[in-house]
């Protein structure tokens, strides 16, 4: 008799300890599924930040073509802008000699 209870002793610990098992099996189950979970919303994340990434870097490659741009044409306003200074300053000097082959050296004013 002592040999069976022993035995059902022995059964009873075993289903303690199968039970103790399946529920750390569970909890570890659980953890994995949950740990997927937050990998699956990094790389969602990640990829996120890489699509912005690249927006960005296109932008600022519209943005460095438009600052060209302006520069060069502000270049050539500049250039035009002396030209037309220059043909000022000839026409100006033409003027004052065209007055003063007419009138003199008297006082413009």
């Amino acid at each position: 008799m002592k040999r069976v209870e022993e035995v059902a002793v022995a059964i009873a610990k075993r289903e303690e300890i199968m039970e103790v098992a399946r529920n750390r099996e569970a909890e570890v189950d659980a953890a994995c599924v949950q740990r997927e979970e937050l990998i699956k919303e990094v790389n969602e994340e990640i990829q996120w930040v890489l699509a912005r990434g690249n927006k960005l870097k296109t932008e600022e490659i519209r943005l460095e073509e438009g600052k060209r741009e302006l520069e060069e044409s502000a270049k050539k306003v500049q250039q035009q802008s002396a030209a037309t200074t220059t043909a000022a300053k000839g026409l100006l000097s033409c003027l004052v000699r065209i007055f003063t082959s007419t009138y003199g050296s008297r006082s413009i004013l």
